[in-house]
């Protein structure tokens, strides 16, 4: 779904020789086009692509995790089009080259630079990320687990390191091998040319089929290599696949019995009405994203306490706990602070907070990679064109698509509702009649009166209370916050944020274990 600006542009002359009404002013008018990246795709040609391409740029996902990124050309509907036409000619064959592009834009007359950045679906992607990100961290090195967790875990870790081993052993025989075969090869070609000659004394024939034998043993020998190198690797990303979905598997399995830290953040959460939605696919919406995001210095402190208050012999260390609490709360505070420039409105932002928005930036990619986090199609986004396209529109405040999501969940929660009925015909059916109550006019306004009437009213005003006078104390606060972990990260404070997995594999790697 997309909501879209649709407009003309009047020519600047006084009279229309076809109506004859006089025209007094010409207004210039822009398309835009706000939705998610699932419908971007749909709209430029690359449906059903990989996910791991920018709709603005042509960088490469191997770049994405520098900021700012190698030079990178932006995307227009004719470079689209003339690419399009190289891959139906096969002059581009190879994923790297063909960028995700699949079809010819639908909307030719809409250029991406005028998709504006998905700043809501981004944000819920990213804060769910972080969350992720945060519960990998509990379950790896807080949590207690099972023997049987912990033998699959280790095997999953020796899984690893023997592919890093046979892809070295691979990469090495490339370099030193590799070249020694393609010698042997074009010196065969040079032996076969002189051997189609007319006219050579035998001698020399029989000397030349002799180093001809010669290079063709050497050259199988080398091809023979290389394959058992290629089979090993492929037999080893094999196993490391069993291990990981053996690993998942037993994870999956456990009960929140058998994960009482994990449940303990969950009613942490609760208490301040954040909580996974069902409708959302288990993870946060975008009211407890942003709710999350406001209140993250205060969460991640109690956080920090409930997981030092554990106690068994595998949990990690107390530095390593505050390590990942103060990271991850870093993290969003950042993100908030970014994404409050963001939502201002067009004309709003002064230049004082363009600046800041490249300094938030600046510290998020520093954040971002210190956390070990991946480089997903919305970081890459955030990182290197919502600044950009508020600049450019002096702010995008205006095509925030919260009513877009908001109208995908009401769908989503009806849909729940009606999936069960196995008469397709009376579900459509039940389907249309719920959409058409909530939007009748009368039921809005009888809900509204309802919730009108429900309020409880306070004779003798408190301060405190009002509403107004909260929010700006409130803003304030955030503001303060703000300002103090922009100072804290210009330090460059965090070290490298290691998983469990990554620390046993860099010790069996060095051969420390």
């Amino acid at each position: 779904m997309a909501a879209n600006i649709l407009s003309v542009l009047l020519s600047p002359f006084t009279q229309d020789n076809i109506t004859g009404f006089n025209i007094l002013c010409s207004v210039r008018c822009q398309v835009l086009v706000v939705g998610d990246l699932k419908f971007y795709a749909q709209l430029l040609g690359r449906e059903n692509m990989s996910s791991s391409w920018c709709m603005w740029c042509t960088a490469h996902p191997s770049d994405w995790k520098y900021h700012p990124i190698p030079t990178a050309d932006r995307w227009t509907i004719d470079k689209i089009k003339q690419h399009k036409d190289r891959i139906d000619r096969r002059e581009l064959r190879e994923a790297r080259d063909i960028r995700g592009i699949v079809n010819d834009p639908v909307w030719d007359f809409i250029e991406p630079e005028n998709y504006m950045f998905p700043q809501l679906h981004a944000e819920i992607g990213l804060v769910n990320n972080v969350l992720d990100k945060f519960y990998s961290f509990i379950d790896d090195q807080v949590e207690a687990i099972s023997p049987e967790e912990a033998l699959a875990r280790n095997t999953y870790i020796m899984a690893d390191v023997a592919v890093c081993n046979a892809t070295q052993a691979l990469s090495d025989w490339k370099e030193t091998e590799g070249p020694q075969l393609e010698f042997n090869r074009y010196n065969r070609i040079g032996l076969t040319k002189e051997l189609k000659k007319k006219n050579q004394d035998q001698r020399i024939i029989m000397e030349l089929r002799q180093q001809q034998q010669e290079l063709d043993t050497m050259i199988a020998e080398l091809v023979n290599n290389r394959k058992a190198l290629e089979t090993d690797v492929t037999l080893k990303r094999k196993a490391l696949t069993t291990a990981k979905a053996s690993l998942k598997a037993i994870r999956e399995k456990k009960r929140k019995l058998e994960m009482p830290v994990f449940s303990d953040i969950e009613n942490i959460l609760l208490e301040y009405g954040i909580t996974a939605a069902a409708y959302h696919g288990g993870k946060l919406n975008g009211v407890d994203c942003r709710e999350l995001l406001t209140l993250a210095k205060t969460i991640f402190e109690r956080f920090k306490t409930c997981l030092l208050s554990v106690s068994h012999p595998e949990r990690c260390s107390d530095a390593i706990i505050n390590q990942a609490c103060d990271l991850h709360r870093d993290i969003c505070i950042t993100l908030d602070s970014l994404t409050s420039k963001l939502r201002m409105k067009q004309g709003e932002p002064q230049e004082n907070d363009f600046q800041l928005a490249d300094a938030y930036l600046v510290n998020l990619h520093y954040l971002w990679t210190q956390a070990n986090l991946s480089f997903t199609p919305k970081i890459h986004c955030l990182l290197n064109h919502a600044v950009e396209q508020m600049r450019k529109y002096s702010g995008i405040g205006d095509t925030l698509e919260d009513d877009v999501e908001r109208i995908h969940q009401i769908s989503a929660k009806i849909e729940s509702r009606v999936s069960r009925m196995k008469n397709k015909g009376q579900q459509a059916h039940v389907h249309s009649k719920m959409e058409a109550i909530q939007n009748c006019s009368l039921v809005r306004e009888k809900i509204e009166e309802s919730q009108q009437a429900s309020k409880r009213v306070f004779k003798k005003r408190n301060l405190d209370v009002c509403a107004v006078r909260r929010g700006i104390r409130q803003k304030k606060e955030r503001d303060e916050s703000r300002a103090e972990t922009q100072r804290y990260l210009e330090e460059k404070p965090h070290q490298q944020f290691l998983s469990n997995h990554d620390k046993k594999k860099a010790e069996m790697m060095n051969g420390t274990t």
